[in-house]
């Protein structure tokens, strides 16, 4: 099957372990990027944070590129992928970017030159 990428706007709650190496940040890109459907992560900012025992609830808002079939799936399918990922709790927010064409060029004819 054929894979679209698309950009979309989350917010959401991944479980970073305590062990994990780097930031806060950096392990709740690494739990993203291990989703299957998750091509990229787009500069993760953390709402929010709950310490547990083992890990660490972050509320996370950024941009991921998002891998799906061609069929044109909707965002609830999007959303139950995500979810769907080792480590992601819950989605709250998932928003679609919607790429707009390109605007025409406009071309600016001179009707002669006064060289």
């Amino acid at each position: 099957m054929d894979r679209t990428v698309h950009s979309v706007a989350v917010e959401l709650v991944v479980r970073v372990p305590i062990n994990a190496s780097g930031s806060l940040v950096d392990g709740a890109r690494g739990v993203l990027e291990r989703v299957e459907v998750v091509e990229a992560v787009d500069e993760p900012q953390v709402r929010g944070i709950e310490p547990g025992l083992n890990d660490i609830e972050v509320e996370l808002r950024t941009d991921l590129e998002i891998a799906v079939g061609d069929r044109g799936e909707d965002t609830a399918l999007v959303r139950r992928r995500l979810e769907t990922g080792v480590g992601v709790l819950t989605v709250d927010r998932l928003e679609l970017h919607r790429s707009d064409p390109e605007p025409p060029i406009a071309v600016r004819e001179t009707e002669g030159s006064d060289r």
